[in-house]
Order: C-alpha cells, then structure tokens, then sequence
C-alpha cells in the first residue's frame, strides 16, 4: 500500500487539478450551488463509499470541502480523503497535506484574534475574519460565516466591508445572489469614496445589471475612482471619451487617461498605442502635455483627500 509520504508532493498536487476538473465536469454544476442534481451525485458517491470504494471516497471528500450536494463541512471533508488516502489515493493524500497547511499555528492564532477584536465590534478586525472564513484560513471555510460579519463591518459603515459585501451578493457566496442589493452596497460604499466600488459601480451603470443603464452616470463613477489613481477606471474613462459615451468625445482626453492607466495596465497600453497610431504629430504633443496635467490634478486631488 501506497503511504502518505510516498508519491511526490508535484505530482500529488497535480493529480488533485486534474481529479477536481474532472468530477467538476461529472457533476455538471459549479462546487457551491447545491441543486437536486448534485444532491443524487453525492448520494451516490456516499453508497459507494460507505462500501469502501476509495474513488466514491474522495468524491464524498470533494463534496464535503466544496458543499456540492450537502452542506459544507470541511472536518467531514478531511475525514474521508483519509479514507481514500489510505487506500493510496494520491490525489486524496494531496488534499489532506493541503487541509493540514492551510491550518498552520500562525493562521490559527490570526483567526483567534481577529475573532476576539471582531467580537467586540471592531469593524476593520470583522473584515479580516470574514476572510479567514471565506479563504478557510485558520478555520473551516464558511462562506455564510464570512458574509455575515462583512455585514456587521458594512452596518457600521465600513466602506471596504460595503464593497466586499456588494460582491458577495454578485457571486451568491454566503447570501443569495442578488445584483440590486450589490449595487446598494457598492453605491454606500462608493459614496465614502471608496475607489473599487466607484469603478465597479461604474460597470453597472455602463453595462449593468442591478440597476437602470445610464451612461453619463457610468462616466461619472469612473472619474471618481480615476481621480483617486484606479487605473482600470482610468482606462475606462477613456474608452468614454474615445466614443463621447456620457462624456463629449475627445481624443485627447482619452490619450491621456490610457497614459496613465497604462502605467499599470498593459490592456490600458494597448488601446494608448491603437489611438497614439491614428494621431498626428500635433495631436501626440498634444495629448503629452495634456497627461502631464492630468497627472498633477490627480495627484493634488489624492494629496487633498489624504490630508482630509
């Protein structure tokens, strides 16, 4: 029999890729929606297992560590990739190394302070042990767990905890999806001038969905944020003034804002260098000068923010 020390980490690791693509792939749903369908799979997996089936096992393992089908519950999880690993499955010996690392002392001792400062109403502390609980660092994920004290951040009015919140509600990661309670939350978060949800509630307005399309509105969230130095809001405030989409059209403008955000943005880049192509020597100088501007208003206006 094969022992837990006697396949190599590398190719452990990757077995457990390849087997968690493939049952993802059978199961024909992603791992946290639980549906009738992923309900029948784990009950069959479970039959096979309770009989000794070491590949049925680690499907239950699998279920267990993703809530596909039953409730999440890593403690269940570990215990039947060990079951599985102990009948040599790699893949499975892999996910019980990757349980025990993830589990370290000093993630440990991290959570417990989070929890003790987060218990107290520190809203900062109830942002970081919301994400212990949704990365399952220190502690068993629990996507519930983690949107509910992101909540408690967000009722006190932590802009941050407003914007991770919004995105939970996006992706139903703890809470029932839900595009317009997303959007609330971005907006209250982004009305503290907080630059992601700024951007992101941008988006929404832009393409949506959670709320009414409005184009100039879309172009005014993005200033907001590329005016705190967001480059991809940067970018996008340029792809307004490249089509006079809630902004008039300025070529300008636009060659500005893509030479700032493509500081950081290779995608920013690329749309610089496409306009930078159609433009005369002129207008290249132009829109030089023009981003040396932009760039001292930015940076007076995030220096005036700073010092509020």
């Amino acid at each position: 029999m094969l022992t837990f020390k006697s396949l190599p980490l590398k190719f452990t690791l990757v077995m457990v890729g390849l087997s968690l693509l493939i049952l993802s792939a059978y199961l024909g749903v992603t791992p946290h929606e639980v549906n009738l369908h992923e309900v029948k799979k784990f009950n069959e997996f479970m039959a096979k297992a309770e009989k000794g089936d070491a590949e049925a096992q680690f499907n239950v393992g699998y279920c267990y560590m993703r809530g596909a089908g039953v409730p999440l519950d890593e403690a269940q999880a570990a215990v039947w990739y060990r079951k599985a690993a102990e009948q040599g499955k790699g893949y499975a010996q892999a996910e019980v190394l990757i349980e025990v690392t993830r589990m370290t002392p000093e993630s440990v001792k991290v959570f417990k302070e989070f929890k003790a400062k987060a218990e107290k109403g520190d809203a900062e502390a109830q942002v970081g042990l919301g994400n212990c609980y949704a990365n399952g660092a220190g502690v068993a994920w629990d996507y519930v767990q983690a949107a509910q004290w992101y909540r408690k951040a967000a009722d006190q009015g932590y802009a941050r905890a407003q914007f991770i919140l919004g995105v939970c509600y996006v992706n139903g990661k703890g809470v029932t999806s839900d595009q317009v309670e997303a959007v609330n939350w971005w907006r209250k978060s982004a009305e503290q001038g907080y630059a992601d949800a700024q951007f992101d509630l941008g988006l929404r307005y832009e393409n949506g969905p959670g709320v009414e399309k409005d184009r100039l509105l879309a172009a005014q969230w993005y200033r907001k944020a590329a005016d705190q130095g967001h480059p991809d809001a940067q970018l996008y405030l340029g792809h307004c003034y490249v089509r006079g989409e809630g902004v008039e059209k300025d070529e300008i403008e636009a060659y500005a804002y893509y030479n700032l955000a493509g500081i950081h943005s290779n995608l920013a880049l690329h749309h610089f260098t496409i306009l930078e192509k159609k433009m005369s020597r002129e207008e290249i100088v132009t829109g030089q000068k023009r981003t040396r501007e932009l760039r001292k208003e930015i940076e007076d206006k995030m220096a005036a923010n700073k010092s509020k």
